[in-house]
């Protein structure tokens, strides 16, 4: 059975730990700390492994039986052990003791529970990976749980570490409060910065959609506000933004599943959708990747949606243009006008050039656009924007 430790004079490698104020000066500050500095968490974990004797330490956060959100390990030996630990299914506490051994939020539990939970396990998976990398000793708890997901610190022991000792559970019962306020602290920052984010796009006025490592909406402007409560062409629900139309939706979709993967930066995605509000005119929809922070636990933001609205559509279709066909700016004006009925006279007297010139940019344009009349012009266009 899992019990909670006494933490009042404990002797750890000789050294008597007198008060919880002399203690943490070192590991207490440098769990606090983490969420502050680039290798915070590493260097936290570091001295935690340290200060308990053993080889390495562990922090991880678990999103269900299958998401591993977060996974961060000490000195281990192999650049590829992530990865395996993914391939043998190891969120999976049918196949990981150590995940099936979770107890209640601080509550310290260990080598006693991991063989109780290893003897109701029918898969070895679990038991050759940490037999392969060592580390079958050790102790844990959780820091914190909700619904499916948990945070979980651990010490991970050798064969020469032995097993954990009470003293070396003592520091660690010791850390862990400070581990917790660490991760709160982190998520309360990167929830925080996308609010800020949002914050800085209302100076103008833009409609966005700020989004974290899992796709959800964690912030929007203003604009966005009152763009969905006059049911736009996007739609948030439980934090996952939608689009009305099935194509725009299967793009959005795309797009953000780009922007979050490992190589996402940015600008992403582009696309047109139809104004519900006025099926002759578009918005265009952008989404741009968010340069990654290390050590993110996924709640800072990784994207941005912009919607621009169709009062502005023409300026966004003449440069969606100038970028998807290569056209000049002369010839993006040029196509436009084409694509609404405009005479090539009439574009060349509104424009203040000759009709030669007129027809010498439509040539160009043709080739560009890899087509050969105006009708596969003005029905490439129409395709492009309506």
């Amino acid at each position: 059975m899992s019990k909670r430790l006494d933490l009042l004079n404990i002797t750890v490698g000789g050294r008597e730990k007198m008060n919880d104020l002399e203690f943490g000066k070192t590991l207490e500050d440098k769990f606090l700390s983490a969420p502050f500095e680039d290798n915070g968490w590493y260097c936290a974990l570091e001295t935690l492994a340290a200060e308990t004797g053993s080889s390495r330490a562990q922090l991880l956060a678990i999103g269900g039986p299958t998401e591993l959100s977060f996974n961060c390990v000490t000195d281990m030996p192999s650049p590829t052990w992530e990865q395996e630990f993914l391939e043998i299914d190891g969120c999976n506490p049918r196949v990981n003791w150590r995940i099936a051994s979770s107890s209640a939020p601080l509550v310290v539990v260990g080598e006693e529970s991991y063989a109780q939970n290893r003897a109701l396990l029918r898969s070895t998976l679990y038991d050759d990976f940490a037999s392969h990398y060592d580390m079958m000793n050790g102790c844990q708890t959780v820091l914190h749980s909700e619904a499916e997901s948990l945070f979980g610190l651990a010490t991970l022991r050798t064969r020469a570490d032995g097993p954990t000792s009470e003293a070396n559970r003592a520091v660690f019962a010791r850390a862990a409060p400070a581990a917790l306020s660490a991760i709160r602290l982190q998520y309360a920052l990167e929830q925080e910065a996308a609010k800020l984010a949002a914050g800085a796009l209302d100076a103008m006025k833009a409609i966005a959609f700020i989004g974290d490592a899992h796709g959800r909406i964690r912030a929007c402007t203003g604009a966005a506000e009152r763009y969905l409560e006059a049911s736009g062409g996007l739609r948030l629900r439980r934090d996952n933004l939608l689009a009305v139309q099935r194509e725009a939706h299967a793009r959005l979709q795309r797009g953000i599943a780009a922007a979050i993967a490992p190589d996402g930066s940015g600008r992403v995605a582009a696309f047109w959708m139809v104004d519900p509000h006025d099926t002759r005119r578009g918005q265009l929809c952008e989404i741009f990747a968010l340069p990654r922070k290390p050590w993110s636990f996924g709640r800072d933001p990784r994207f941005i949606v912009i919607v621009r609205g169709s009062g502005q559509h023409g300026a966004n279709e003449r440069r969606l243009l100038r970028e998807l066909l290569g056209l000049t700016a002369a010839e993006a004006e040029v196509a436009m006008a084409m694509a609404e009925g405009t005479s090539r006279e009439r574009i060349a007297n509104a424009r203040g050039t000759s009709l030669g010139t007129v027809n010498a940019q439509l040539k160009s344009i043709f080739v560009k656009a890899d087509v050969t009349r105006e009708a596969e012009l003005t029905a490439l266009l129409n395709k492009l924007f309506r």
